[in-house]
Order: structure tokens, then sequence, then C-alpha cells
């Protein structure tokens, strides 16, 4: 008798889990459209009816039946705030502040610190290196400025070599500086166990959307885009250059 009502609690508990584990009827068409591709459970949104579901690394909106799709952002017009963005966001912090700081290479704010930005960057390319020489310019608006390094194609890529001898530096800020044309001095070829830093640099960038450098996020982890002048940067999160 024990042993039936045994063998009665694991097919009962083997059910609930297949119920729980069942695929949202919300989503079958988007399953059947894309098949192998990661689909997530919809939640609602502040529109009736308009459900959010991840698809990949992006988001989605469908109707209740899953009949119909929208892509793009859900923007709150009371406001003017991007709800894909808040979510975007809410995934990414967590995940950008997992990356050690000690693998980073970090150009402090003046005086008190107000924001911090996280950028990945590649240093062969030119519009991180017209990025660069606006840092001082956003240490100085109280903006701390965090390097993840994003190496383009990694080994494959152009500037991997160069970024190798930057992290593998004694002195990582004056490396980054000569690399990006701040400082004129000769860049001292380096070799040491980083390609794990960069290669774990290169693969967060792709988990939290980047497609190219520089790419800018915000402490709470939002994403500014690519390069923008520290004057839009300053102005953008009402800070102002002293």
């Amino acid at each position: 008798m024990l042993k039936n009502l045994f063998s009665l609690i694991i097919l009962a508990s083997l059910f609930l889990t297949g119920l729980s584990l069942a695929a949202d009827p919300r989503t079958d068409r988007l399953r059947k459209l894309m098949p192998g591709v990661k689909i997530g459970t919809p939640t609602e949104t502040p529109v009736k009816g308009i459900y959010q579901v991840k698809i990949g690394s992006q988001y989605a909106y469908i109707t209740a039946d899953g009949n119909y799709a929208l892509v793009g952002n859900l923007v709150d017009l009371k406001n003017g705030t991007s709800l894909t963005e808040q979510a975007h966001a809410a995934e990414n912090m967590p995940l950008i502040n997992s990356f050690p700081e000690k693998d980073m290479i970090i150009f402090l704010a003046k005086g008190d610190e107000k924001e911090v930005l996280t950028i990945f960057s590649d240093t062969s390319c030119p519009y991180c290196k017209k990025l660069h020489r606006e840092v001082p310019k956003l240490q100085q608006a109280g903006i701390t400025v965090r390097y993840i390094p994003f190496p383009r194609g990694l080994k494959r890529g152009a500037g991997y070599r160069e970024m190798k001898s930057v992290w593998c530096s004694d002195d990582r800020v004056r490396a980054m500086n000569i690399a990006n044309g701040v400082i004129k001095a000769k860049l001292e070829k380096k070799d040491c166990a980083v390609d794990d830093v960069l290669k774990a640099g290169y693969e967060l960038g792709n988990k939290v959307g980047v497609r190219g450098t520089p790419t800018i996020f915000l402490a709470n982890g939002t994403k500014l885009g690519g390069y923008l002048p520290a004057a839009n940067i300053i102005s953008r999160l009402s800070l102002s250059a002293k």
C-alpha cells in the first residue's frame, strides 16, 4: 500500500513538472516560425492584451491569443520612457557588474562620483579613440569610466595584439592612453595570460547586445549606444562639466 502511494506521489510530481515545463500556448506560433530559438515566458505589459516575450536576446510583443507579434520599442508616451530599454537594462546591470573590476581599465571621476559609465571598447576602433579623448571631460563632470575589452573578431581582429599589450601592462591607464593616441609614446609589446579576460569581455558584450564599438552603458544597465560626444553624455545625465 505504501509502495503504491509512493508511486502515485511520484507520478503526480512528474505530471505537475510536465505542466510547468510545457510551452506557453501564446508562443506556439513563434516556436513554429523560429524552431531552435530560445523563447521566454510572456509577461504582462501596461497595455491590455499585449505581452512582452524574450526571443533570443531581443524582446517582442505578442497578443493574448498568440496570433500577432510586434517587434520594436514599447514606449510610455506619458513620460517618454522605453519599457523595452528598461527590460534590457534590468538584465544588463547584473551581467555587467559581474565582470571583475580588476579586469577593467578604470578612469576615476574627479571629485564626487556622480555616475559610472561602462564602455565596451576596441583600441583599433576609430570612434573608440575619439571617445577616449573626451574621457577627461567626463571625469571632470564626476563620471567614472570603466573599460571592458571587446576585441572585435577576438584573436582574428586587428586590435587583439594591441589590446593584449594594454591589458598586460603594469600601468593599464597609461597604456590605454598610448593605444588611443592621448599620450604620444610607443606602446610596449606585452604578453601575459589575459586571453581569458579579453574573451570574457567579448562574450559579455554579446550577451548584453553590443553590436559594435564603442558601446556605452550607464550604471543602471541602460545602453546609451555608440560614440557620443562628452557634452551630449553630460547633458543627458543632467550633469554639469566643471
